[in-house]
C-alpha cells in the first residue's frame, strides 16, 4: 500500500493555500514586492523536492529582511493608501518563510498568513470567483491544520492513502458543517447603509462616454471596450432596448454640452411599461442609465431632466436601484416660443449652413427625417477606426464615422432647417441572459442618438444603424433573437457563470441593511409566535452593560467621523486652485473647469494633473501610491509657483 509523507503534503497544501490567498492580489502590489513572491516560492518549491534541511539562509538575517522590508512598506501607508501596503507585507512575509526551514511552527504561520492575505483580497475582488477561492482556500487551511496535528506528534509520519482519504473527507465535512452558521451570521449580523472603514482603497471606476459634454471620436473610444456597465434585470424585449442616459441641448466649439432645463413637469410619456432593476458599475458620474424613457426610479437623492434621472453624488461605488420605464418613440412636450429658439441655436457655420440648403433645400420639414437617412446611407459608412477631427470633416471630406458624428450631423442639419433637436447619450442593445433574466450591458454598447421636435413631441431618430448594416433597421430598434439560434454549450457556460455573478452581487455584495429589515419583515410576518416569544425573553441591561455599549458606539462614531471626513488628493486641488482664484463651478467637468485658467503656466500643469488623475481614477486600473505621489508633486510646483 503506497504511503505518503505528512510533511510532503502540508508543504504542498500550505504553498498551494499562499499562492490562493496571494492570486487576488498580484496586480496590486508593488512590483519588487511580487518578484521576491515569485523567486522565493519557486526555491522553496525546489529545496522541498531536493529535501534540503536546515537554513540556507541565516534565519537573523531573514529576521533582519523582514523587519526591513515592513518598515519601507509601512511607510507607504496613509488614509488614501492603506490596503495596498499591508497587502505587501503579508505577500513580503510569505516569502521569508518560503525560504526559511520549516518546522510545524512555520506551517502555521504561513497558514495564518495565508489566511490574511486571503482576507486582504477580498477588498479587491467582488465577483463570484471569490467564492470559488474561499471554498478552495478553506480546504486547503483546514486539511493542513489537520494533518499538521499529526506531524507535531512525529516529524517523519507517514499515511496511506485510505488515511489521507478520511482526513480530506472530514476537511470537506467540518466546511460545510460550520457552512450554515457562517451564512446565518452573515444575513444576521447587523450591517450599516455604508461600510465602517471604507479605508485605505479606492472604487475602481470604469471608462464612460458621459460626462455633461460629447464631442465627436469620445464615444467610439468607449465601443471599443468589452466591460460590463450594467446588469438590467426585466423582462426579454421583442427588440434590443435603448438605455437613456442624458441629453445634449447645445452645440459649442465642435462639443455637445448637458444644459439641465428641469422640464419634467411638462413631459408627458405614453406607451407601454416596463419595470427593472439597474446594478450599474461605478464609473465616476451622475447619470443613472433606464431603459427607452424613464417613468420613476425607486432611488433617494436623484432629481429628473429630459427624461433623464441623475444622482446627487457620482457613482463611484456599485449601486442597485429599481425603476419603471416606458417603451416609445415620442416624449410629448410643450415647448415655448423662447425654448424651441434654444434648441435651434448654432455657432457661425457657414459652410454647413450652404451645404444644407444646397442637399436639403427643396425638402419639407415632414420629410427631413427620411431625407437626412437616404442621404447617410447613400455617402457616408460606419467605421471606429481613424476617425474624422471633426463634423466638417465628417460630412464634406472623410465620409466615415461612428455614432456620434452621424447623432451630430443630423442634428446640426435638423437644426439648420428650423426643425429643434438635441443628441440623447445612452446604450443601444446588450445580451439578454435568460438564467439571470437580465440585459448585460457593456461599454461597448454606448451610443448616441437624436430626438427632432414635430406635432409636439420629441421623436427619436436614428441616423446610424443604416451605415452598420441591415440586421439593424433604420428608425427602428433591431429584432433580437428573431432567428431562435440555439446557444452553443461554450456560451451557455458563459451566461450560467455570469448569472451566478449577477446573484452574488445582488444578494452578497450588495446586502445591505434595508434586505436585512426586509427579510426581518417577511419572517416576522410568516413566523410571528417567534418574535413574541424573542421580545418577552429579553431582560433590561443594567447600567455597566449600558454604559459601555454607549461608550463603544461613541468611539466607533467618532473613527468613522474622522474616516469619513478625510481630506483626499482631488479636494487639495480644488482648494488650491480656490486659492488662486479659480472656483469651480457645480456639475462642471475637471476638463472644462481647468480650461478656464487664464495663466498658461498654471494651466498646464492642471491639464497634466487632471489627465493623470482621470487614466487612473476614471478607468478600470488599479490606483497606486505612485499615482497618489505624482499628483501630490504636481501639487507642490503649483504651490510654489503660487507663493512665487
Amino acid at each position: 500500500m503506497n504511503k505518503f509523507k505528512v510533511r510532503r503534503i502540508v508543504f504542498v497544501l500550505a504553498f498551494l493555500a499562499a499562492l490562493t490567498g496571494a492570486a487576488v492580489t498580484f496586480p496590486f502590489v508593488p512590483l519588487p514586492v511580487l518578484v521576491f513572491f515569485l523567486l522565493s516560492s519557486i526555491f522553496a518549491v525546489w529545496r522541498e523536492f531536493k529535501s534540503l534541511k536546515g537554513d540556507v539562509v541565516d534565519r537573523r538575517i531573514l529576521n533582519v529582511l523582514a523587519l526591513t522590508g515592513m518598515v519601507l512598506l509601512l511607510s507607504k501607508i496613509s488614509l488614501e493608501n492603506l490596503i495596498i501596503p499591508i497587502t505587501s507585507i503579508l505577500m513580503f512575509l510569505l516569502s521569508v518563510k518560503f525560504i526559511e526551514d520549516k518546522k510545524s511552527r512555520d506551517f502555521y504561520q504561513m497558514l495564518a498568513l495565508s489566511l490574511f492575505q486571503f482576507a486582504a483580497g477580498s477588498v479587491f475582488l467582488f465577483s463570484i470567483r471569490f467564492l470559488f477561492l474561499f471554498v478552495l482556500e478553506a480546504f486547503l487551511i483546514i486539511s493542513a491544520t489537520v494533518l499538521l496535528s499529526f506531524q507535531t506528534l512525529e516529524d517523519e509520519i507517514v499515511l496511506s492513502v485510505k488515511e489521507l482519504g478520511y482526513i480530506f473527507g472530514f476537511s470537506v465535512v467540518f466546511f460545510f458543517v460550520s457552512l450554515p452558521l457562517t451564512l446565518f451570521f452573515f444575513f444576521v449580523l447587523p450591517r450599516t447603509e455604508t461600510p465602517l472603514v471604507d479605508i485605505g482603497m479606492k472604487s475602481q471606476i470604469g471608462v464612460t462616454g458621459f460626462t455633461n459634454t460629447v464631442a465627436p471620436g469620445q464615444v467610439s473610444s468607449i465601443q471599443q471596450i468589452d466591460t460590463v456597465f450594467m446588469r438590467v434585470k426585466t423582462e426579454k424585449l421583442p427588440f434590443s432596448p435603448y438605455f437613456r442616459a442624458i441629453t445634449y441641448e447645445r452645440f459649442i466649439n465642435c462639443r455637445w454640452f448637458h444644459i439641465p432645463l428641469n422640464s419634467e413637469d411638462r413631459e408627458t410619456v405614453k406607451g407601454r411599461t416596463v419595470r427593472e432593476t439597474v446594478i450599474l458599475e461605478p464609473y465616476g458620474y451622475r447619470n443613472l442609465p433606464m431603459i427607452d424613457v424613464p417613468l420613476s426610479i425607486g432611488l433617494k437623492n436623484v432629481r429628473r431632466d429630459n427624461g433623464c434621472f441623475f444622482l446627487n453624488r457620482p457613482v463611484t461605488e456599485r449601486i442597485r436601484y429599481g425603476g419603471i420605464s416606458v417603451l416609445t418613440d415620442i416624449i410629448k412636450e410643450r415647448l415655448s416660443k423662447r425654448e424651441r429658439s434654444f434648441y435651434l441655436q448654432l455657432p457661425d457655420m457657414p459652410e454647413v449652413r450652404k451645404f444644407v440648403k444646397k442637399m436639403f433645400g427643396n425638402v419639407s420639414k415632414a420629410d427631413m427625417p427620411e431625407a437626412i437617412l437616404v442621404f447617410f446611407r447613400r455617402n457616408f459608412s460606419y467605421t471606429l477606426d481613424n476617425l474624422p477631427s471633426s463634423v466638417e470633416n465628417f460630412l464634406f471630406k472623410d465620409h466615415r464615422g461612428s455614432c456620434e458624428y452621424f447623432a451630430s450631423a443630423a442634428a446640426i442639419i435638423f437644426r439648420l432647417k428650423g426643425i429643434p433637436a438635441r443628441l440623447v447619450g445612452g446604450f443601444y442593445g446588450g445580451e439578454y441572459n435568460p438564467y439571470g433574466g437580465y440585459y448585460i450591458v457593456k461599454d461597448k454598447n454606448a451610443h448616441v442618438w437624436v430626438e427632432y421636435y414635430e406635432d409636439g413631441g420629441w421623436h427619436r431618430f436614428e441616423p446610424t444603424f443604416g451605415q452598420i448594416g441591415k440586421a439593424k433597421r433604420t428608425g427602428n430598434r433591431r429584432q433580437a433573437g428573431a432567428d431562435g439560434g440555439r446557444i452553443n454549450l461554450p456560451e451557455r457556460m458563459r451566461l450560467i457563470l455570469d448569472a451566478l455573478n449577477y446573484y452574488w452581487i445582488n444578494f452578497v455584495i450588495n446586502y445591505d441593511f434595508s434586505m436585512q429589515i426586509q427579510a426581518a419583515m417577511k419572517m416576522r410576518t410568516r413566523f410571528p409566535e417567534i418574535f413574541r416569544l424573542t421580545i418577552r425573553s429579553v431582560t433590561p441591561l443594567n447600567n455597566d452593560i449600558l454604559i459601555y455599549i454607549i461608550s463603544l458606539g461613541l468611539m466607533l462614531f467618532l473613527f468613522v467621523l474622522f474616516i469619513k471626513t478625510r481630506r483626499t488628493v482631488i479636494d487639495e486641488f480644488y482648494d488650491l486652485m480656490g486659492q488662486m482664484g479659480y472656483e469651480r463651478l457645480k456639475n462642471e467637468p475637471l476638463e472644462v473647469f481647468v480650461k478656464r485658467i487664464d495663466d498658461e503656466n498654471l494651466r498646464k500643469k492642471a491639464e497634466e494633473f487632471v489627465k493623470i488623475y482621470e487614466e487612473k481614477f476614471y478607468r478600470d486600473e488599479p490606483v497606486c501610491c505612485v499615482t497618489v505621489d505624482r499628483l501630490r508633486n504636481i501639487l507642490k510646483n503649483l504651490k510654489e509657483d503660487h507663493l512665487h
